[in-house]
């Protein structure tokens, strides 16, 4: 099981409380941008509840904060969707996944970079049938799956390659369990026979061991607050 930095243990700009050498404390981030840190946020818990991609307004949101951070060549990707909104097109996807594999991006942008190509990549009908939507899975996959720099013009298989080996992210260890296991139709199956013979109330399964079954067949990365489940 992969136990990775969780994000809430990430520092950014005013986290610091200790003077540095100069004696000198950063400056908090601007209202502006706390203002839209929240937004963005709050969007994506909403998308995540809902289990769907970003909706089309955040996501111009979100490229509109990370423009500034990329490369050349992402930044005219980006500003074409910026001012157009126009979703689908390959080239953006291929040149945000170059830029995510480059690891330069301060966070959260690449979490929310990930949420963007997701839903950029829904708006492709060729794609948005076999694609997850969820933007942790991917940034997730990205930085502790396949960390390998994608070839020119892969940017699709890439993320079809995301889409065949992730079996779904989950809030807690119980929803792993019932997620990644047929634990409901054994209780079901199990408990009737315990009912028949009188002794179910002492019928009971060993979760840590199909835990421990589920960690030792799966990749059970815990990110964002939740888990994230990889063959």
């Amino acid at each position: 099981m992969h136990t990775p930095e969780h994000p809430g243990s990430h520092e950014h700009p005013g986290d610091h409380h200790d003077s540095d050498a100069t004696g000198e404390h950063e400056s908090p981030p601007p209202d502006n941008e706390v203002r839209l840190r929240t937004l963005i946020d709050r969007h994506i818990g909403e998308a995540i509840r809902e289990r769907r991609s970003i909706d089309h307004e955040i996501a111009r949101a979100v490229a509109a904060a990370v423009h500034d951070l990329t490369a050349p060549a992402c930044q005219d990707q980006l500003l074409r969707f910026i001012l157009l909104g126009a979703d689908g097109a390959p080239q953006l996807r291929e040149e945000l996944l170059h830029q995510l594999d480059a690891g330069d991006l301060p966070d959260p942008l690449p979490r929310w970079a990930c949420w963007l190509l997701l839903h950029h990549a829904h708006a492709d009908p060729a794609l948005s049938e076999q694609l997850p939507t969820d933007g942790d899975g991917l940034h997730v996959y990205l930085a502790y799956i396949r960390p390998d720099m994608p070839a020119p013009g892969d940017a699709d298989q890439r993320l079809e390659e995301f889409a065949a080996i992730y079996r779904g992210s989950f809030p807690d260890a119980a929803a792993v369990v019932r997620g990644m296991s047929p634990l409901d139709d054994w209780e079901t199956a199990i408990y009737a026979v315990a009912d028949e013979q009188g002794c179910r109330d002492y019928v009971r399964f060993d979760e840590a061991a199909l835990i421990q079954h589920i960690i030792n067949s799966w990749d059970v990365i815990p990110y964002g607050g939740r888990y994230h489940v990889f063959d």
